[in-house]
């Protein structure tokens, strides 16, 4: 279970919905960001679950676009990153 999310209160993920519709960027603070930080987690990225999109948030968003060859390599997640990070 991770949990953790902006305001310091405990999330508990049981079911995740995952923001298709949503942009995150650095700079964004939401629970979206948490399920973000929680997806990459499982793809082995070292991240704390803080639901802040931070410098680290945005770096391992970049490598991990780089590694699986995404059209933008931009540190943003838009459709494509989402897409890629449910399959």
């Amino acid at each position: 279970v991770y949990h953790a999310n902006s305001s310091g209160k405990r999330l508990e993920f049981k079911k995740i919905y995952i923001p298709l519709d949503k942009t995150l960027r650095k700079g964004s603070k939401t629970n979206d960001v948490g399920v973000l930080q929680f997806l990459l987690k499982q793809e082995g990225y070292d991240l704390e679950i803080d639901c802040i999109y931070g410098r680290i948030t945005e770096n391992a968003v970049k490598h991990y676009q780089e590694t699986r060859n995404l059209r933008l390599i931009d540190g943003i997640v838009g459709k494509e990153t989402w897409g890629s990070l449910i399959k």
